[in-house]
């Protein structure tokens, strides 16, 4: 983990924690996502934070995806590990936020004619119908750092990792 924090501090330029997440309503779980992919290996990584409305991290998670074709793959695979994460921790009202502007009009328009993703949006679509109250929100890449930072330590684990009560020290 020390080694993560020191990297994180060379990218931010800035301290070595991450920025304070702004709360969602009560009885509302915010969920930030991202994504990051290398084009010469197509690996993709996804980072998942879960954030309550006292604005601690209560559930992280990240993951490692081989064999992705593009960015916009990777965050359509992020997308869909935060609706498993959801579906798994049996949440049903959640504010949903994520960086990437060209996924946020497919995923909130119900369509797409991106061929790629169609069948990941389909399955993220099947997920967030089971939430009573879901909202998906585009945000600066700044309201994203902790699933920013979750997924660059996806890139630095070769394994699934997810957090429920011992959240890591770069979410902290």
């Amino acid at each position: 983990m020390q080694r993560f924090t020191s990297q994180v501090a060379l990218d931010n330029n800035k301290a070595n924690k991450t920025p304070p997440l702004v709360p969602p309503p009560d009885g509302v779980i915010k969920v930030n996502f991202d994504a990051t992919f290398k084009t010469k290996t197509c690996q993709g990584a996804s980072g998942v934070v879960l954030c309550n409305a006292q604005g601690q991290v209560v559930a992280a998670k990240c993951k490692q995806h081989g064999s992705i074709p593009d960015a916009l793959t990777a965050e359509a695979y992020a997308y869909r590990d935060a609706m498993l994460m959801i579906k798994d921790l049996g949440l049903s009202k959640v504010v949903v936020e994520m960086d990437c502007q060209e996924l946020v009009a497919p995923c909130n328009s119900r369509t797409s004619s991106m061929c790629v993703i169609i069948q990941v949006l389909n399955q993220i679509q099947d997920l967030s119908q089971q939430c009573t109250h879901f909202v998906l929100a585009h945000v600066r890449r700044e309201a994203n750092m902790a699933a920013h930072y979750t997924t660059k330590f996806a890139l630095l684990s070769s394994f699934e990792c997810m957090w429920l009560h011992d959240i890591p020290n770069f979410l902290s």
